[in-house]
């Protein structure tokens, strides 16, 4: 497609990948009268019972050149390599240049620095040198209240980070990761963490949705929160800004889902941007006039990008292994489920199963 261009309805659209995410964005597709075709690589993947039609396959190009065929706009709905979306030789949106950005820590933190966006300090791991005196590991100035965080230089869902306290374990942890590239990342004083998603169209002009408080326990998104009694109206304002400026800078068509931090000395902080929407923007689908998914449709499709205003207080609990229904649905009248067909497993344990919402009406006077 140019810019001139937009996919009409009840033509295919596209999505490698066949989690919760894909799911959603299948529903919201045929919602606005597309076919979805999705590539995952198992029948009973979640997004399989949603989609129009499903090509599951170990990597190979028979079914993967059947997705590439027949859908006039193809997405991504996780982080798939860069190198494999590459080689795919068909426009993929995100574009590459986001793609790279997304999954290339040496890449990102110089695309926000050019753009003198705060992020936190960080040295590179590249060789065994680094870690020798006067080099960039021997003189990171580890801090025991404020552990180092080892990260992959290059996106790796098995290897998202990993906390060390010293030179002796950053050395052990990159041994034990088998010493590819890697970040050294200091760790910051935090007030809280918080998400907001950003959408660009073909046709251009970028949208940000109201940051969301993001609340982890061992390293699992559990909650999100609009509006998190940590963000200010003036600190909304100006991440969203921020997030719309990385979407110019990138020329984006699509969604990004930039994560932040709020330092206790007030700097808003880039931790980490998905070329997707993710699991943290959920809350839009109960709580905004556009959620997250149908944006990321009509950006990719070529359709007007609609105001994600928000119509109502959300909190947004993500379910795993256990929990109870009754508890769930006693606690709010007005109370939003949505259960992702996933079918558990030991290999999938602490998955993401589905995620409920209790929402409040905003009144608008």
């Amino acid at each position: 497609m140019n810019k001139k261009e937009y996919a009409e309805p009840g033509s295919w659209i596209g999505i490698l990948g066949a989690n919760e995410i894909a799911k959603m964005l299948c529903l919201s597709a045929h919602a606005l009268g597309y076919k979805t075709i999705v590539w995952g690589t198992k029948r009973d993947e979640c997004a399989y019972g949603t989609a129009t039609d499903f090509a599951n396959t170990p990597v190979e190009a028979g079914t993967i050149n059947h997705v590439m065929k027949r859908a006039s706009v193809i997405t991504s709905s996780n982080g798939f390599p860069e190198e494999f979306l590459s080689s795919l030789k068909k426009t993929i949106y995100p574009k590459m240049n986001v793609v790279h950005i997304a999954q290339d820590q040496f890449a990102k933190k110089a695309f926000l620095r050019k753009l003198r966006i705060n992020y936190p300090h960080y040295v590179e791991v590249i060789a065994e040198e680094d870690f020798n005196k006067n080099h960039a590991v021997y003189d990171f100035d580890f801090d025991e209240s404020a552990p180092a965080i080892l990260k992959p230089k290059v996106f790796d869902p098995s290897f998202k980070g990993i906390t060390v306290t010293g030179r002796e374990t950053a050395y052990a942890t990159w041994e034990m990761v088998k010493k590819v590239p890697c970040i050294l990342e200091r760790t910051v004083e935090e007030i809280c963490r918080f998400s907001i998603a950003v959408s660009m169209g073909i046709q251009g002009g970028s949208v940000s949705y109201h940051p969301v408080e993001t609340r982890f326990k061992n390293g699992k998104l559990v909650e999100t929160i609009f509006t998190g009694p940590n963000i200010s109206e003036v600190i909304s304002d100006k991440a969203q800004e921020i997030a719309r400026r990385i979407a110019n800078a990138l020329e984006l068509v699509g969604t990004l889902s930039i994560q932040f931090i709020l330092t206790t000395s007030g700097l808003i902080t880039v931790d980490e941007i998905y070329a997707h929407p993710t699991s943290s923007d959920m809350w839009t689908i109960d709580a905004c006039q556009t959620n997250v998914f149908e944006q990321h449709i009509r950006a990719i499709a070529g359709l007007p990008i609609q105001n994600p205003k928000v119509h109502a207080f959300a909190k947004t609990r993500i379910l795993r292994d256990s929990f109870s229904m009754n508890e769930l649905f006693s606690q709010h009248s007005n109370t939003k489920f949505h259960w992702y067909d996933k079918i558990p497993t030991k290999e999938k344990k602490n998955e993401n199963l589905g995620h409920v919402t209790h929402i409040t009406p905003i009144r608008y006077f």
